[in-house]
Parts: C-alpha cells; sequence; structure tokens
C-alpha cells in the first residue's frame, strides 16, 4: 500500500530549539545574517518563489500537491525507532499526520514507519482498504541515532471511517552508505509582515517566518554535495504541525544558502528559507508559528537492493 504526502515536505539531526529572534536584542543578528534574511524576505514577495512554494506546499488542503509515493521495499528490515511529537487533525478533505522519528539502531539507514489510524471508540480503520499504511519519513541517509520527520495526508474519502487517533505499529530501514554527519545550530526566525491595506503602513498582518541557521560539516571525511533540510514549524502551542523538505541545489533551491555549491569538510555556511502560512496548514492561522528547528542532510539517490 502506498501513502500519499505533500510534495518537498522534510528535516536532519539537530535539537536546537528556537523562538522567534528580535533584531534589536539578539546577539547572532550579524550583519551576514540580516543580510540573508533580508534576501529571503524579497524572495518571498517574488512571483517566482510563489509559485515555487506553492507547487511544494499542500495547496491548503486541496490536494493538488499531493502525490503517490512507492510501497515498503521487500527487502526492508525491521528496526527500532522512537516516535516524538506525534500530532494529526482533520482539516478540509484531508487527515493530517505529522511527527518525529528517533531512530535507535547504530547503521546508516533510510525509514519508513507503519500506522494504524482509529475511530474515536478505538476501531482501526481501513485506508485504501488496509488497516496499515506505510509512511516514509524525509532523511534518505540518517545516520546512527540520528533523527528525521514525516508529514502526511489521507484523504477523507479513501477511510472508511471517522479518525481521531494515530497509532505507531512498526518500522522498517534499508541500508545506505557512511556519509557526512551535519549538524545545525543557530536557528531561528523573524516575522514577515506585510500591510493590511494598501498604502496603510500602520495595519500589518503576519504574512509568515523569513528563517535561517548555520550548517556544519564538522567531518574530514566527506564533501556535502546534496543538501537537503527539514524546516519543523511548531506552533505557539508546542504542537509539530508540519515539517517541509527543502532543497539546497538546482535551479531554483528551496534552501537557500549564502555561498552556492558543495559543502566542503570542515565548512560552515548560513543557510535560510521562508515559511508562508498560505502554504501551510490552515490549523496555523490561528494558533500561528512559535518556533522552528531545521535538520539536514546529505541527499543520496535511493537503491532498492
Amino acid at each position: 500500500m502506498c501513502v500519499k504526502m505533500p510534495v518537498n515536505c522534510q528535516f536532519c539531526a539537530s535539537k536546537t530549539k528556537t523562538k522567534k529572534l528580535s533584531m534589536k536584542n539578539h546577539p547572532f543578528v550579524t550583519l551576514r545574517s540580516w543580510l540573508l534574511v533580508c534576501l529571503i524576505v524579497a524572495v518571498s514577495s517574488s512571483a517566482c518563489q510563489e509559485d515555487q512554494t506553492k507547487t511544494n506546499a499542500i495547496a491548503r488542503q486541496k490536494g493538488s500537491a499531493v502525490v503517490e509515493l512507492p510501497d515498503l521495499p521487500d527487502n526492508a528490515k525491521q528496526t527500532e525507532v522512537d516516535i516524538n511529537d506525534l500530532n494529526f487533525w482533520t482539516e478540509g478533505a484531508y487527515f493530517y499526520v505529522v511527527g518525529l522519528v528517533d531512530d535507535r539502531s547504530n547503521q546508516w539507514s533510510r525509514i519508513w514507519v507503519k500506522i494504524q489510524l482509529l475511530d474515536e471508540n478505538d476501531e482501526v480503520l481501513k485506508f485504501d482498504g488496509g488497516k496499515e499504511i506505510v509512511v516514509p519519513t524525509f532523511s534518505d541517509a540518517l545516520p546512527p541515532r540520528g533523527r528525521t520527520s514525516f508529514f502526511a495526508g489521507f484523504p477523507l474519502a479513501k477511510i472508511n471511517g471517522k479518525p481521531a487517533k494515530v497509532v505507531f505499529t512498526d518500522a522498517f530501514s534499508m541500508p545506505v552508505d557512511p556519509g557526512a554527519i551535519l549538524i545545525s545550530s543557530s536557528v531561528g526566525g523573524v516575522m514577515i509582515l506585510t500591510q493590511a491595506k494598501p498604502g496603510d503602513s500602520t495595519a500589518t498582518f503576519e504574512k509568515g517566518w523569513a528563517v535561517s541557521g548555520i550548517v556544519e560539516n564538522p567531518l574530514p571525511d566527506y564533501t556535502v554535495d546534496s543538501l537537503r533540510g527539514e524546516w519543523l514549524v511548531y506552533g505557539s502551542d508546542e504542537k509539530l504541525y508540519m515539517s517541509v523538505l527543502v532543497v539546497g541545489q538546482g535551479d531554483n533551491p528551496s534552501l537557500m544558502q549564502e555561498r552556492p555549491g558543495s559543502l566542503f569538510p570542515l565548512e560552515k555556511i548560513r543557510v535560510g528559507g521562508s515559511l508562508l502560512y498560505e502554504n501551510m496548514p490552515k490549523m496555523l492561522d490561528s494558533v500561528r508559528i512559535g518556533r522552528v528547528e531545521l535538520h539536514v542532510f546529505d541527499s543520496r539517490a535511493f537503491k532498492n537492493k
């Protein structure tokens, strides 16, 4: 069975927790970081970025950006993981599930989790005819004891009842080659404010957040050629509401880097992006963003072997 997930939704191994930054009193807001934030805000307002984020997001829960993902590989092996910050809710025509996955193994891997949807009487519901749903995590190169995330939307029309709960049932993994272990730090964001009424600078509303952080490649052995990230978006109620996969390379990257190209051994770079409410779950319209986290990894081509 396959699961449907929002396009380009992802994060890595840092456990830094962040709050909103104030330009006046935060010691980390240097000229370089401020310039990157200004660039992010400017790009967030452009038509090109609007088109990209709308394509890659959940299209305000209308399902136009939901795609099919492959089934669990036949030769995947059971593995031990911990599920944290699990959250789920019904919105529009979809039932959404998001959570963190902490790997307990000592090997490099790619992980899938199995979940069940329950109704209010704890009866297991069927999705697309099956009682278990396979959900892939975002990182395709998770280091030993690493952390990744998942975010999935299930059409209510394919569920034989009204989902009210989610339970984790199992986890599976495939080995991947060792590589760079990346660290994210100094992660935070500032509000993107825009005029509520044209010409009235006194009336503003929060359009989203411009987010940034530092990514470090601390080991001397590996160059990172395919930087990927997962922005984790927490509400002001401290619940996790979205995990978004962002890409650092290509013609239209969604993870902005202060310097394009590879991340070399022992190097640090600043990265950033924008999180706009119009491209996030509607729950955040009222809850609002409380903090963000960033996980980063070096992407690999998946080999089903």
